[in-house]
Formats: structure tokens, C-alpha cells, sequence
């Protein structure tokens, strides 16, 4: 069937904004490569980057980003309020994005170049009402995320796009196409799990102990949730900065291995991540980073 001269004409149209908007993105990311500037997305992601009813920002990640920004001062760094898909999405468009405290995902690795750990991330917990997975726990205590999965009575709320460690990762990957698999889209985190979960529309959610208890706690529901140690969770995670791949990225980040390198050194990224975690939790924190990242500290050390 033969186009109209009018649909014709529609589509150059629409083919030439396309072409417009295209090119605009290309100008902005090239202007802002080109004056040296860094890119720090955050969204609310208590206790690792709050956000006051203000604007002001505080938290582990926040201090990291500042840690960072001193240290190159050669750049203009600019935040932006934007959530992990967005940023993913504006990377991969070749903005000049840095990302504080990613794990490592395949997906992520081809858009993203990856600095040296600069912190650690706990073995995650699932957090869910009080008693409810009581039939779940095995001997020490623990829930195996793959038995929850398969209980089609328990719906599982999974924020899309997030990352809880390769190994945790996998097993919700082969399990995704469940019906008790709910998708979360709304990126405010662990404010949206918890409302499904008080409501149950969901039974169950993944995170790090810290943020569990930082939300717990902020909310008063310690008395009503409990979190569980997931039993294919054992390891501690590392969690880098990662920036837009490119000759930039390989750039920058080549800078902020170096500051990572001096503030293993000196102990301030320990100081920084130590504090995040609830006291109870310290025990735990120092034996993995003296097993985990002493050593990297070590061979900076070496290396210098």
C-alpha cells in the first residue's frame, strides 16, 4: 500500500526531531565531557544518601561523592536527583556519570568502567513480618531464597534494576517469570517494599542489614518486623564507583583510584562505611575488611 504524500511528509518530520533530539544529546554530553565535568546522581537511599525535607544530603554515599570531589579538583562536579535505571540509561547515552557504591553486574560492566572496591557490602537479609517465615528458618536461623521463591503463598517485592550480589541475583533471575514475584518500578527505596509488605500485598523483601535497621528503626516497626539472615547470602560484597565507559570514564576513574588508594591508607573510607552500620554490627564489619580490603590497601601501599 502506498504512503500519502501527507504520511510522507509526517515521517520526515518525525525522523528529522528524532535526528534533532539525538544531536542535542551528542552536543550536551560532548560540551560537558569537554569542560571537565562529573556527573553524581543519588536518589534516596537511606542510610547510604538521605535526603532532608530541605534538599540537604548526608549519608555514606554522599560523603564519599565529597571525598571524591576534593580530591579531583580539576573537574566542575554537579549532583543530580535521578534513580539507578535513569543513570544507567544516561550512561549508556555517553553522559559523564559517576555511580558511588555499584556492585558489579554484567549488564552494568558493559556500559560502565569500575574503580577499585571502595566499600563493603553486608550479606543480605530478607525482612518480613514478625513470625511469618518462622516455617522457612532452618537450624541456624536462616531462610533460603530459593525455597521462598517457590512457595507460591509468599510474594516476593523486587525493585527493578537492583542488585543484592551475584549469587542472589542468579537465583531471582532463573526464578523472575514467577507469578509471586512482584516487580517494584517506584525507586524510593525500602518506602515502597514496606508499605506492600504492612499491607501485605508482599510477604517478603531483600536488602542490607543496614538499611533494614536504619528503616526499622526510623519507623518504629522493629516491634512488628524482623529481618532474617538469607542463607544463600553469606559472602560480603565489594561496591565500586563506576563511571561512563569511554576514554573519560577510563580518565576519571584512573584519578579516583588513586584517592581510593590514599583513603585506604589513611582509613578514611573505614571511618566513612563503619558508621553506616549499627554497632552490633562492627564485630562483623572489621573482620571482613581486614580480610577484604586490608590487602588492596597493602598493595597500594607496595605499589607506591
Amino acid at each position: 500500500m502506498l504512503m500519502s504524500r501527507r504520511h510522507i511528509a509526517g515521517l520526515c518530520v518525525s525522523l528529522l526531531l528524532l535526528a534533532a533530539c539525538v544531536l542535542a544529546v551528542q552536543v550536551r554530553t560532548a560540551a560537558a565531557q569537554e569542560s571537565g565535568t562529573v556527573v553524581w546522581p543519588y536518589f534516596s537511599f537511606p542510610p547510604h544518601v538521605i535526603v532532608e525535607p530541605d534538599g540537604t544530603l548526608s549519608g555514606a554515599s554522599v560523603e564519599l561523592q565529597r571525598l571524591m570531589a576534593k580530591a579531583l579538583p580539576e573537574y566542575r562536579h554537579e549532583r543530580i536527583n535521578s534513580p539507578v535505571n535513569r543513570s544507567m540509561m544516561a550512561a549508556q547515552e555517553g553522559q559523564p556519570y559517576c555511580l558511588t557504591g555499584l556492585l558489579k553486574r554484567p549488564d552494568r560492566e558493559r556500559i560502565l568502567s569500575y574503580s577499585l572496591p571502595c566499600r563493603l557490602v553486608p550479606p543480605q537479609v530478607a525482612v518480613t513480618v514478625q513470625g511469618l517465615l518462622d516455617a522457612h528458618k532452618n537450624a541456624d536461623g536462616q531462610v533460603s531464597m530459593k525455597s521462598l521463591l517457590q512457595d507460591g503463598r509468599l510474594t516476593y517485592g523486587h525493585i527493578k534494576g537492583f542488585s543484592h550480589g551475584q549469587t542472589l541475583d542468579r537465583i531471582i533471575e532463573e526464578n523472575y517469570w514467577r507469578e509471586n514475584v512482584f516487580e517494584i518500578l517506584d525507586m524510593k527505596t525500602l518506602g515502597r517494599q514496606l508499605e506492600l509488605l504492612l499491607s501485605g500485598r508482599i510477604q517478603y523483601f531483600i536488602t542490607t542489614p543496614e538499611q533494614a535497621w536504619y528503616a526499622l528503626r526510623e519507623q518504629r516497626l522493629f516491634d512488628h518486623l524482623e529481618m532474617i539472615r538469607v542463607a544463600e547470602a553469606q559472602e560480603w560484597n565489594f561496591g565500586y564507583i563506576a563511571c561512563t565507559q569511554g576514554e573519560w570514564g577510563r580518565e576519571v576513574v584512573g584519578k579516583i583510584n588513586a584517592a581510593i588508594r590514599r583513603s585506604l591508607r589513611n582509613g578514611e573510607l573505614k571511618r566513612i562505611y563503619r558508621r553506616n552500620l549499627p554497632a552490633q554490627m562492627w564485630p562483623e564489619f572489621d573482620a571482613a575488611w581486614e580480610r577484604m580490603m586490608t590487602p588492596i590497601a597493602e598493595e597500594a601501599e607496595a605499589a607506591d
